[in-house]
């Protein structure tokens, strides 16, 4: 009762807002029209976890969220460009019981369409800062982010290769690939809705930890075969041999690796 309550007073116009406001920007005229159904189709799914976390944070610091949606909207699009590419890299063929964007579209038009967005959303980004004469470090911070993500990306990819990652790396390869974005989320809607230095510092702080917490239980629920339907293979991370916090904390338990996978795989 109370969750419906939430989302009829607090997230439901902003969904809609963000909605709407990404349909206008993968159709707008500068985006070959051909290409607007496709951006359609790798935009149109989603919670919008990531741009309502900016939008609330944002309210709660003292701003106009209405005022901060293409911010939103640009986290939004760098999300879906990451996802579009890590289900590309990992070779997943569902998310959330639905085909994966290179599945239906063909593996180089995955390249090219999350290309696409990420530059949309810097588009986007520019744009906003310009309009309203924000300095540059709102633009930085989406920097950063596309930034920490694919060096999160880089290292899930080195540590298939190795036999033993310690869990502190494992932990750090987490908190970019998956938190930084979370992170980025609440730093940009509470430099947006002008919250002072130490307040902007906490939220950031808490966005990573957020980040860490939502990525292990993706992973503990795909370890467990409770993501069969989202990511197209029981236990698929096994198959692929990441590494996450979970397989670490069970190798701690005294459970290997490499019998964790035996058993989930037989």
């Amino acid at each position: 009762m109370f969750t419906k309550y939430i989302y009829k007073t607090i997230l439901k116009a902003k969904i809609k807002a963000v909605d709407k406001r990404l349909l206008q920007l993968i159709q707008s005229p500068t985006i070959p029209q051909a290409l607007h159904p496709i951006l359609t189709e790798a935009t149109q799914q989603g919670r919008r976890f990531r741009s309502l976390l900016l939008l609330v944070t944002n309210t709660g610091v003292g701003g106009d969220w209405r005022d901060a949606i293409d911010l939103a909207c640009a986290i939004e699009l760098l999300h879906k460009a990451s996802l579009i590419h890590d289900d590309l890299i990992d070779g997943d063929s569902l998310r959330r019981g639905k085909p994966t964007f290179w599945k239906t579209q063909g593996e180089k038009q995955a390249i090219i369409v999350g290309d696409v967005l990420i530059g949309l959303a810097f588009q986007t980004v520019s744009q906003w800062c310009r309009t309203n004469n924000i300095p540059f470090h709102i633009f930085e911070a989406f920097t950063n982010t596309l930034n920490e993500t694919a060096l999160g990306e880089w290292l899930d990819l080195q540590f298939e290769l190795m036999t033993n990652v310690d869990a502190k790396s494992i932990e750090n390869m987490t908190l970019l690939k998956s938190g930084s974005l979370i992170a980025a989320s609440m730093k940009i809607g509470a430099l947006s809705g002008g919250a002072p230095p130490h307040l902007v510092e906490t939220l950031t702080h808490l966005g990573w930890q957020i980040g860490l917490i939502f990525q292990m239980m993706n992973d503990l629920n795909n370890i467990t075969g409770r993501d069969i339907h989202s990511k197209g293979s029981l236990a698929c991370d096994l198959v692929q041999n990441k590494k996450n916090l979970v397989t670490v904390a069970l190798e701690q338990a005294g459970i290997s690796f490499e019998e964790l996978r035996a058993t989930r795989l037989a």
